[in-house]
């Protein structure tokens, strides 16, 4: 009777040992996991956004929005969830060994065969979490290939549907739907797979040669039927942590995906740059350049010069590639052949904000974000004041619009600036360039949304004003392309000819009947 009384709180004793062991790691895994969760994600976001800001324009060219976007947002949170499920991971093994341990002291016979069994559980479960994993990343890589096909659309959906093409994006999109769909049934499945071999290994097989082996031993003396029914009782408790293992394992694969992605991200080797010993770019110059986009030829051996404190015009008609050579000059596309030198160093080899805090580009769809006006001007130069910004938005005739307004400044512009006029964002973002002040000015068609009058009186007073600067012009303004001092004359990708206005004028047929109609 004492003996029965003494296993009685023994047992009793494991039991609660085991509750309060459960308990504390429970409780130690929710505390770590509030603690670092928010940390991880953060530190992830913070880290990856530093990376892409350092990288070079033809490395960053290899991540699609949708990808850079999916990376920063949702691989982030996926990073987090996965050392939080190597917590429970680690926690459930844990009251493995614990629940190994009791079923050693209650049998060594029976717990040796389920230390023989639990590898094979282990490898089985390690094959099905690699097929998951694979099954994942594919999953993955669609998602952000109908991801980038939905923003495209929605971007370009007046074009589709002038151009009569909805049956067909909806029919591309519904194979992205279909794709994603059988992929992510393909996931479930591997789960499936997962509980089914261990409910059928360890729960049956396992379970029903256990009760076998106990009741040879009890007919043979070496245990009793008590000591049995208890080890199995503890040896459920072991099921239900390989299951939780096992789960989650297989479920993963899409944050270990993640993990590796943003690894690699932030392992990309950055190219060593340059910052120029003078603190004044002299001259920006192209060397037979040459730029394809697809199988096309955009720009065709163009070499040009631009010299500090002149007025380059570069003129000619609609799709020449006028301003594909604006942005191969300022880095933002790269040449397929030839080179950029910014006073004789490859511009490839110059530390872009060097580039970027010397130079202003205003292009036609230059961007405004989902802020205030005042937020959108402050990128320009964040230390302006009241006075500085006033002065830049008078300067490009848009203060008295700014006004006018309810909230003034204040006010929020939508994104994109998709609440004001054409008229109005272009005059936004020439304010934002005033305030940024930069040496060299890239204009490329960037008054085109105004009205021909407010064009010409703008760009007019900013060269006047700004007498110390050099200006590259792309404009279709017989009075603006008349103040340059030197022009370019492009046809079809190539320098047809070059000079002051004049000097074309009286020897180039075709550029003389372009301006024909304006002089």
């Amino acid at each position: 009777m004492k003996k029965q009384k003494d296993f009685l709180f023994l047992l009793v004793g494991l039991y609660l040992c085991c509750y309060f062991i459960e308990t504390f790691l429970c409780v130690i895994e929710k505390r770590v996991y509030n603690k670092i969760f928010p940390g991880i994600v953060m530190r992830a976001k913070d880290k990856l956004m530093k990376k892409y800001i350092r990288l070079d324009l033809k490395q960053i060219k290899e991540y699609s929005s949708s990808d850079l976007k999916s990376r920063i947002n949702e691989d982030t949170e996926n990073l987090a969830q996965y050392y939080v499920k190597k917590i429970e991971i680690l926690v459930l093994i844990v009251n493995t060994l614990v629940v190994l341990t009791a079923l050693y002291y209650f049998n060594i016979y029976l717990a040796i065969f389920c230390s023989i069994m639990l590898p094979i559980s282990f490898t089985i479960t390690k094959h099905i979490s690699y097929r998951s994993n694979d099954a994942y990343m594919n999953l993955r890589d669609v998602q952000i290939q109908s991801d980038n096909f939905s923003y495209f659309s929605i971007q370009n959906w007046k074009e589709i549907r002038l151009n009569g093409i909805k049956n067909k994006v909806s029919e591309e999109y519904n194979m992205f739907c279909d794709k994603i769909g059988s992929l992510y049934v393909k996931t479930h499945i591997y789960w499936f797979l997962n509980r089914t071999f261990i409910a059928f290994k360890d729960a049956f097989v396992t379970k029903i040669s256990l009760y076998f082996i106990g009741g040879i031993l009890i007919i043979r003396g070496y245990s009793e039927v008590s000591i049995l029914l208890v080890f199995m009782q503890f040896y459920e408790r072991l099921i239900n942590t390989m299951i939780g293992i096992g789960d989650l394992r297989v479920n993963m694969g899409k944050e270990k995906e993640s993990a590796s992605k943003i690894q690699n991200t932030l392992d990309v080797e950055e190219y060593d740059k340059i910052n120029p010993v003078s603190n004044t770019i002299h001259t920006i110059e192209m060397r037979e350049g040459k730029f394809r986009y697809e199988n096309n030829l955009i720009v065709d051996n163009i070499s040009l010069m631009i010299e500090r404190r002149k007025i380059i015009g570069i003129v000619g008609k609609s799709g020449c590639g006028k301003s594909t050579i604006l942005k191969l000059m300022t880095g933002i596309n790269t040449l397929n052949d030839g080179e950029v030198l910014i006073d004789s160093v490859p511009v490839d080899k110059i530390n872009l904000d060097y580039i970027y805090n010397k130079i202003g580009i205003i292009m036609q769809d230059s961007y405004l974000f989902n802020l205030s006006i005042r937020e959108n001007l402050l990128f320009g130069k964040e230390t302006a004041t009241e006075e500085e910004i006033a002065q830049a938005c008078k300067r490009a005739n848009i203060l008295d619009y700014i006004l006018g307004l309810d909230d003034k400044f204040d006010t929020i512009i939508g994104e994109n600036g998709v609440r004001l006029s054409g008229g109005q964002h272009q005059r936004m973002v020439i304010a934002r360039m005033l305030l940024h002040d930069p040496e060299i000015i890239f204009f490329d068609e960037a008054t085109s949304a105004l009205d021909s009058e407010n064009e010409t009186e703008i760009v007019k007073g900013i060269i006047s004003q700004m007498g110390e600067k050099t200006f590259v012009i792309v404009s279709h303004d017989i009075d603006i392309i008349r103040k340059c001092n030197y022009i370019y004359f492009i046809e079809n990708g190539r320098v047809k000819d070059e000079g002051s206005h004049n000097e074309i004028m009286s020897r180039d047929a075709k550029y003389e009947k372009m301006w024909g109609s304006t002089i």
